[in-house]
């Protein structure tokens, strides 16, 4: 069963497995490592298998580098270990391992002379057991271990994962991998956990594109769409190339099929689709200075070799194409090269750039010189300093560099090319294009290459068979120089391919240069630019093969296409007459070496009415060189009884000989090629049967050196992987102990290291202030040291620490009176040995007074009387002091963390902390009155003041609210004005007492003799009588008021005063319909009272009570004890009492009954004072109104 057919039971079960990760990777991995796992989640659900080459004769320490990075568990693998999410696991050396379901196996591999391939074991293990739950990532690493395993993961669904090859130490196992055409993802490590998490949450389609359904034909169609939208030509691009990029558009984008042909139907229906799929197929991956190894040869090798050439010749012009040059990173870098050169040898060129590229919108942003941080990373910082001008968010780059680039948008499949250039440089951007492009663009390179010229291409792409065109100058980076061929074809090079246009594309400018073109240039190819300079006539240029290559003027008139096949041999195309005249001079420019030769009078056809022409060929000039292998016709039309003028001579053209001498210069040449011909191959015979037995050797010889070669090359993979770990341990340490020395010299910490027999190791400089210690100590016992302390126990502490392995703590003092923390540690090995002993003396001096300050100001606080809180900008509690625990009943573990709006929740004090919050919040201070509640639901005053508290910036740091209590304060204030009230009432009451008393006395005899005498009057008279009683009622409460008498205060009980309240007014009560409930506590303690006044008040209280409710309802009388007093409450439901009318009960004459007269609660709260009680009011509109009144109780 194949790695695509799976029943479909085991598909199920696979979609419930967690994605598992395999990770190949070689020479130069670690750091690639380390930034993929310092990027990986901790929670992605994954498992992390890290398969490397490495040498069993030395120990790996990834473990323990990964775990510096990463807080993901990591663990070596043993056969038989369960696979996890979450978890990273490494392989061992020399061992193949496999998965099993969810579980590993493990092969031990003994030495052996054959390479083993371990990535490409997992990986294939990986996609049978996981298939689309599987990621194959290939990091740095050389050979191509792991090309054949991703080929596997792909097929079965999964996803490949390769590292870009720039950002590779080693890039051989990435570069073998993306070549296979099945690698969905290229990135760089740091980058590669969005990728994996973007996997995991949208599983991948199974794309399958069938020999039928992937046809060229289909594949044709969709180029076309983007050639009609775009006109670009994507006919030439590899077709896995392609292919990938439909199947990430149609995975990325989750469209609901996975057949190309629906993929095409798709792109019919959705236009826009079209232009999402030709910028994924435009890939625009480039940097600064791309692969620094590869520039720098090109710094000190190849553009020194032609600046100097220049100048040998007296020349300052340089011309370099950068063909791809995608958003122009590549072109500046070179134009930074080139420019430091100049200036290393004082020289002033002329440097023009083309830059160019196939995508506007790249070459748009290329033309700007303007970039972000992360593109500028491959820069260094003097480059970037002398280069490059920052404004804080973007790096641009400088005018005297971005004046020497030209950037233009220009397809190299069919736009003609650049000449007379030095250097070429097109990085890989071959790799994806079919081969004859790859041919078709390198002919072009070397047209367009000066002699001597350079090409330079991207570490994956070759030069293929044009052997014969360019010499490698470097192997490793792809670095060519020019080889002149003067019979090089380039008729497939220039030949013009029909394409189809754009309306964005007509009229647009060709170049976007620094300074912007004038619109109505229109630059011309160089080589018909040359021709149009030297000549003006109908012409045509014919390459070796005499195939025409361009043409000019009214060639039309004499070149005619043929019906059927098309060809482009210039003898084929034009009239007889014309052709063996053009082949007679052809003949004589390239093999007689004429500079020119021309015919005059030669007939086109032999009707006698035929025009005559006259023709000149000459080799084609362009500068100072001259190419023989391309030739110029000029074809003039003669006018009758015209004389002919030319430069050179004119032949006359004799139309019968030139056909004679054409016959036997084609005999000749015939049979000098046959017997040219034999001679060769009796030569290649002779030399065949050599080569073979010779190749038959080296074949055994190139077995025996493959097969070594692969040893080297497994062990050199795992030198490498050993060398760079001991590296990194080895830089640790470096680190590590420049680290110490440094804090050693910078901290204030004095310190003394001493070894096992308490020799001094190492200190601080500061310790020398403690002990007197100098450089040459180092090595003598502490006890031959003399110290500054008021301590004569260092010695025996310290062997009492290096003896018992137990740290000690002591507070000593110095002999100039500073205080220090001493400390002695065991000096701990990593292996947990003891081989010494740490001394440490921190300087607490000022710690201890400013502990003593803050101690003095902490009791201050704490004691005060004030209430204190101090809240952040949240208005969360952070302190209050115990007064305030006190005034409001609550700790300090309920207060903290607690909003301060929660604790003032009255609706009155709510106000005023609104107010005040506001105030603060803008940095002012508020003083003001609030109301607060306790825990136990009293109502107390307090005058606050609330100010910001300002930091040593004066910014708002917490706020401070100190608030005093004024609740007996006010209590007595309010006492004392009703008593001055009472005082001045009792007296005028004696007054008007007096003064009515005696006339009313009469008044009320005579109304007594009225009522005898009249039995009509009986009516008005008994109104007239009620309100004398009334009139005589207020007399005697005014007179009480005015002459309070003795009273006797006994031991009472309230409950039985209020017992005999209840049964007096308890008839009056439900003729109201209003029902008195009671509830009082057993055993109150007895109170000192005078029971007729408290009856009397209590009378007053629920008559009041009873009057406020006319339509009836419940009156709840209660008492009990309350912080050591009797308390009694009197709660009625009647309509309730306004606020603003609560504190005025009690005055005199204030009532809110409609003939009332205010006097009798004024006499209640006189009782109830004399008592040494309180008496409060609270009450809710609708709810009613409840009177509470504290005694205190007999001592």
């Amino acid at each position: 069963m194949s790695l695509l057919e799976k029943d479909q039971q085991e598909v199920q079960k696979l979609d419930e497995r967690i994605h598992v990760v395999g990770i190949g990777a070689s020479a130069g991995s670690l750091e690639a490592l380390e930034h993929l796992f310092e990027h990986v989640s901790t929670d992605s659900g994954m498992a992390y298998v890290v398969v490397q080459h490495l040498s069993p004769k030395f120990k790996s320490y990834m473990d323990e580098l990964l775990a510096k990075k990463t807080k993901l568990s990591i663990q070596h693998i043993e056969n038989g270990t369960k696979l996890s999410a979450n978890q990273i696991y490494l392989a061992r050396p020399r061992t193949l391992i496999e998965l099993d379901g969810e579980y590993f196996k493990v092969k031990e591999l003994k030495e052996q002379k054959s390479l083993t391939y371990p990535i490409d074991h997992f990986f294939t293990s990986l996609a049978k057991e996981r298939r689309e739950k599987s990621i194959a990532v290939v990091l740095s690493g050389k050979g191509n271990d792991g090309s054949l395993g991703i080929v596997n993961v792909y097929e079965s669904g999964g996803t490949v994962i390769a590292q870009q090859a720039s950002s590779a130490k080693f890039d051989e196992m990435p570069v073998h991998a993306i070549e296979t055409g099945k690698v969905d993802y290229v990135d760089t490590p740091k980058n590669m956990s969005s990728i994996f998490e973007k996997v995991s949450q949208v599983q991948k389609e199974q794309l399958h594109f069938s020999n039928e359904e992937a046809t060229d034909q289909v594949i044709e169609q969709i180029c076309s769409f983007i050639q009609r939208k775009s006109g670009i030509n994507f006919t030439s691009y590899k077709r896995a190339t392609i292919l990938r990029r439909i199947e990430k558009r149609i995975q990325v984008n989750q469209f609901p099929f996975y057949r190309l042909e629906d993929y095409k139907e798709y792109l019919i229906d959705h236009p826009e689709e079209i232009v999402s799929l030709q910028k994924d197929l435009l890939i625009n991956v480039t940097e600064f200075f791309r692969d620094q190894a590869a520039f720098e040869v090109i710094a000190t090798q190849v553009i020194p070799a032609l600046i100097n050439q220049k100048i040998e010749q007296r020349e300052h012009d340089l011309r370099v194409w950068i063909a791809g040059c995608s958003t122009g990173e590549e072109a500046y870098s070179i134009a930074i090269l080139i420019r430091e050169y100049l200036d290393k040898v004082n020289e002033h060129f002329n440097v023009k750039i083309f830059a160019t590229d196939l995508d506007r919108d790249a070459i748009a942003t290329a033309s700007t010189g303007s970039y972000g941080d992360q593109a500028i990373v491959g820069v260094s910082e003097e480059r970037i300093m002398r280069f490059f001008d920052y404004d804080g968010a973007t790096y641009h780059v400088k005018k005297e560099i971005r004046q020497m680039i030209i950037f233009a948008p220009h397809n190299i499949a069919k736009d003609s090319p650049f000449v007379n250039v030095d250097l070429v440089t097109c990085r890989n951007m071959l790799i994806y294009f079919q081969t004859d492009l790859q041919q078709k663009v390198l002919s072009m390179f070397h047209f367009a290459l000066r002699k001597d010229g350079f090409m330079f291409l991207g570490p994956s792409e070759t030069i293929g068979k044009l052997t014969d065109l360019f010499e490698p100058v470097h192997h490793k980076w792809k670095i060519f120089r020019y080889i002149d061929s003067t019979k090089r074809d380039y008729s497939n090079m220039l030949r013009v391919q029909k394409t189809t246009r754009t309306e964005k594309q007509v009229g647009a400018k060709s170049f976007v240069p620094y300074q912007e073109a004038n619109p109505s240039q229109k630059p011309l190819t160089p080589i018909y630019e040359t021709i149009l300079d030297q000549f003006a006539s109908a012409s045509l240029v014919v390459n070796h093969e005499n195939e025409i290559v361009l043409t000019g003027g009214n060639v039309q008139k004499y070149a005619k296409l043929p019906i059927g096949n098309v060809t482009f041999n210039v003898l084929k195309l034009v009239p007889v007459n014309l052709s063996i005249a053009i082949g007679t001079a052809l003949k004589k420019v390239r093999i007689e070496e004429e500079d020119e030769v021309s015919f005059d009078h030669i007939q086109l056809s032999p009707d006698e009415e035929s025009e005559y022409v006259s023709l000149t060929v000459k080799p084609l000039t362009i500068g100072n060189d001259k190419s023989a292998s391309l030739c110029v016709i000029l074809i003039n039309e003669e006018k009758p009884d015209s004389t002919i003028q030319a430069i050179t001579e004119v032949r006359q053209y004799d139309h019968d000989q030139n056909i004679h001498q054409h016959i036997v210069d084609l005999e000749n040449e015939l049979a000098y090629t046959k017997e040219t011909l034999q001679t060769m191959i009796e030569e290649l015979e002779t030399s065949n049967e050599e080569y073979q037995s010779t190749n038959e050797e080296l074949i055994a010889a190139n077995e025996e050196l493959q097969s070594s070669n692969e040893e080297l090359q497994s062990v050199n993979e795992e030198l490498v992987n050993v060398n760079v770990e001991h590296q990194n341990k080895i830089k640790e340490l470096t680190d590590l102990n420049n680290d110490i020395d440094n804090l050693l010299i910078s901290t204030t910490i004095a310190t003394v290291f001493l070894d096992e027999h308490l020799n001094i190791k190492r200190f601080t400089p500061e310790v020398t202030k403690l002990i007197n210690l100098i450089e040459v100590d180092i090595g003598r016992p502490l006890a031959h040291l003399s110290h500054n302390l008021v301590y004569n126990q260092l010695i025996q502490d310290a062997e009492n620490v290096l003896s018992t392995h137990h740290k000690k703590e002591k507070t000593v003092q110095s002999q100039d009176g500073r205080w220090y923390r001493l400390r002695l540690h065991p000096y701990r090995t990593k292996e947990n040995f003891i081989r010494g002993v740490v001394i440490t003396f921190l300087d607490i001096t000022e710690m201890k007074e400013l502990n003593e300050t803050m101690k003095i100001q902490s009791f201050a606080l704490e004691q005060s009387p004030a209430s204190i809180m101090i809240v952040d900008q949240n208005g969360i509690v952070d302190y209050v002091n115990e007064t305030y625990e006190k005034n409001m009943g609550l700790s300090r573990l309920d207060l903290k963390g607690t909003s301060i709006f929660d604790i003032y929740r009255n609706e009155q004090t709510k106000i005023s902390l609104d107010e005040s919050w506001k105030a603060t919040k803008q940095g002012q201070r508020w003083d003001g009155t609030s109301l607060y509640v306790t825990r136990s639901g009293e109502e107390r005053w307090e005058d606050v003041t609330f100010m910001p508290i300002l930091n040593e910036s004066y910014q708002i740091q917490q706020f401070l609210r100190v608030a005093e209590d004024i609740t007996d304060k006010r209590n007595a204030e309010n006492l004392l004005r009703k008593s001055e009230m009472l005082s001045a009432l009792g007296e005028m009451a004696a007054g008007i007492a007096h003064e009515i008393r005696n006339p009313l006395t009469a008044l009320k005899g005579f109304l007594q003799l009225m009522q005898a005498d009249s039995a009509s009057n009986q009516q008005y008279l008994g109104i007239m009588s009620n309100e004398f009683n009334r009139i005589e009622l207020i007399i005697n409460e005014l007179l009480v008021l005015a002459r309070p008498h003795a009273v006797t205060f006994e031991a009472g009980s309230v409950t039985t005063i209020l017992k005999d309240v209840i049964m007096l007014l308890e008839t009056q009560a439900i003729m109201n319909n209003i029902q008195l409930i009671h509830s009082f506590e057993l055993e109150l303690p007895d109170i000192e009272c005078c029971d007729k006044e408290l009856k009397q008040v209590f009378i007053n209280i629920v008559r009041n009570a009873i009057e406020a409710m006319p339509d009836g309802g419940n009156i709840y009388i209660s008492a009990g004890l309350v912080n050591e007093k009797v308390e009694l409450t009197f709660r009625d439901e009647g309509k309730g009492i306004p606020k603003d009318r609560l504190e005025k009960i009690g005055e005199p004459f204030y009532t809110t009954k409609e003939k009332g007269t205010g006097l009798g609660m004024m006499v209640s709260y006189r009782i109830v004072q004399s008592h040494q009680g309180v008496m409060k009011f609270d009450s809710e509109l609708g709810e009613g109104t409840t009177v509470t009144i504290q005694l205190p109780i007999k001592q």
